[in-house]
């Protein structure tokens, strides 16, 4: 067999990781097309980034365990010390760190081992990457002009009834454990840059940080959710877990009497089609207007 030069494996290097000029793309893809050690060795590199990138999932998750295992065991200690005061919508944690392994692992097993198997007899994929987010994936200017979701101003509320409804709106909309994000469409014959993982890394740490901001809420620790939830919706990459991100964020305004900046999440949140929040948002800003 061939071996490839010094070149070839630079070549290979700026390839999968799309420091290759735009214009000397082409000419590598033809030549990878004629040279059977060439196409050999970028599968190769290609197996082994999916393993590094899976590795590295798998690290993270185990991470997340052992810091709710932590959260477990504390509070077991708690227990035998004293009481612990619960919250309403508090769930014992065993549930949501089960929850919280499945979503994620779910995640990136699924994606990775798909592509692992499907690698041999694909063509070179040509790397893409979605548009940057507009139209619906954009905060609206109607909101950003009057209420910014990310103010966290506490805006007076001085009737005390208001106050109480709103806490309790919340109590009463928030789950513990989100809605699972739907599975990803494959189209028939779709090319795959096994070099473009940034895509899914961005996924993955916006559902990491909307799980830990959930976790937050439960403990009624609000003002250390709230940021995390404004970070996500604002620099989030686009698709469910930014999208349950502004859910929660309103739920979170809600129960810190920012009623105007939930509202201006909410109103954007029941005006998109397919958010997986939708009938959740009109429901709860018919309530708050009332």
């Amino acid at each position: 067999m061939e071996e490839l030069n010094d070149q070839q494996h630079e070549d290979i290097a700026a390839y999968l990781t799309n420091r290759m000029p735009p214009d000397q793309r082409p000419v590598f893809e033809a030549e990878v097309l004629q040279n059977k050690a060439l196409q050999d060795e970028l599968a190769l590199q290609r197996r082994i980034r999916r393993g590094v990138h899976l590795a590295n999932n798998r690290r993270d998750v185990a991470d997340m365990y052992a810091r709710v295992k932590q959260e477990l065991d504390n509070e077991e200690a708690e227990a035998k010390t004293g009481v612990v005061k619960r919250p309403n919508w508090y769930v014992p944690m065993a549930w949501v760190a089960a929850a919280l392994i499945f979503i994620v692992a779910g995640l990136f097993l699924r994606p990775a081992i798909d592509r692992l198997f499907n690698l041999s007899g694909s063509e070179i994929g040509q790397h893409h990457r979605p548009p940057h987010r507009t139209g619906q994936d954009t905060l609206s200017s109607d909101t950003s002009s009057s209420v910014s979701p990310t103010d966290t101003i506490h805006m007076p509320i001085t009737d005390p009834s208001n106050l109480d409804m709103d806490r309790q709106l919340a109590d009463t909309y928030f789950k513990a454990i989100p809605k699972s994000s739907p599975p990803p469409i494959v189209l028939p014959n779709e090319e795959v840059d096994a070099g473009a993982l940034t895509d899914s890394e961005a996924v993955g740490r916006d559902s990491i940080a909307v799980l830990q901001a959930i976790s937050l809420l439960q403990k009624q620790r609000t003002t250390r959710a709230i940021p995390v939830l404004q970070q996500t919706v604002l620099e989030g990459y686009p698709g469910h877990w930014r999208n349950t991100a502004e859910w929660y964020l309103a739920l979170g305004y809600l129960r810190n009497h920012q009623r105007p900046q939930a509202l201006a999440v909410l109103d954007r949140v029941a005006h998109i089609e397919g958010h997986p929040y939708q009938v959740e948002a009109k429901k709860l800003v018919k309530a708050l207007k009332r």
